[in-house]
């Protein structure tokens, strides 16, 4: 997550979705905060002049974002300040790429979000891919697979922000699925894809009835945006 990317559309599906999957404000948030850089991600704004269309999919979060971007508040700082995520904590440092100080973050992050039923993690790109190993150049963008496997072992239901490659988006998210069963042992893995993005659900086996039907009512809601949901069992 960086900045820039604060209240983009991206940005406006991500806490509508976690806004439907939080249960009395039991989430942890780490950001996986990096810094923001002179690359035009992040401006994809113009969903913010159509308000009859996108803002029935969460109006006061609509609003509260167009706010922020107005005043020029494009911050994860705003976002913990302005209550859009109620009741979450928050691991809000900067995550560096070196090894040493990856380590200290995701502590951090057990220690903070220690009690929070859903884990949400917000990395630039997503899951790690094999041609960046942690501890290099460029590694804090990504989530790496023994990171999610301690969060899920730890008992949180783990949401993941992720981007798409120049692949079959079904395929892919099958492909995380099962990678996502054999490393985590989740039993059943929830997705919902966007225009540009997917948000990966791994729920606990106690919690995969209540999320099922929090992302399917959300789907539904979502569906004019062209959105797709998978549900994949093991």
């Amino acid at each position: 997550m960086k900045d820039q990317y604060v209240g983009d559309v991206n940005d406006y599906f991500k806490y509508a979705l976690l806004r439907s999957l939080a249960d009395g404000g039991e989430m942890g948030v780490a950001w996986m905060l990096t810094p923001s850089d002179s690359r035009n991600d992040g401006q994809r704004l113009r969903y913010l002049q159509q308000p009859d269309r996108f803002a029935p999919l969460d109006p006061s979060l609509f609003h509260a974002l167009a706010q922020l971007v107005r005043q020029g508040q494009r911050s994860v700082s705003a976002v913990e300040g302005a209550g859009i995520l109620a009741g979450a904590m928050y691991a809000s440092e900067v995550l560096h790429d070196d090894l040493q100080s990856r380590w200290r973050y995701f502590e951090s992050v057990w220690q903070i979000c220690a009690k929070r039923r859903v884990l949400f993690f917000d990395p630039d790109n997503g899951l790690e891919v094999s041609s960046v190993a942690k501890g290099r150049r460029g590694s804090s963008r990504y989530l790496f697979w023994d990171e999610l496997e301690n969060a899920y072992a730890r008992g949180h239901s783990v949401v993941v922000y992720q981007h798409f490659p120049r692949r079959p988006r079904d395929e892919f998210i099958a492909e995380l699925a099962l990678k996502a069963h054999n490393v985590a042992g989740c039993s059943t893995m929830l997705a919902l894809a966007t225009s540009h993005v997917a948000f990966l659900v791994l729920p606990q086996d106690e919690d995969s009835r209540f999320m099922l039907e929090r992302l399917a009512a959300f789907s539904a809601r979502a569906a004019a945006y062209n959105t797709a949901m998978s549900v994949i069992t093991f």
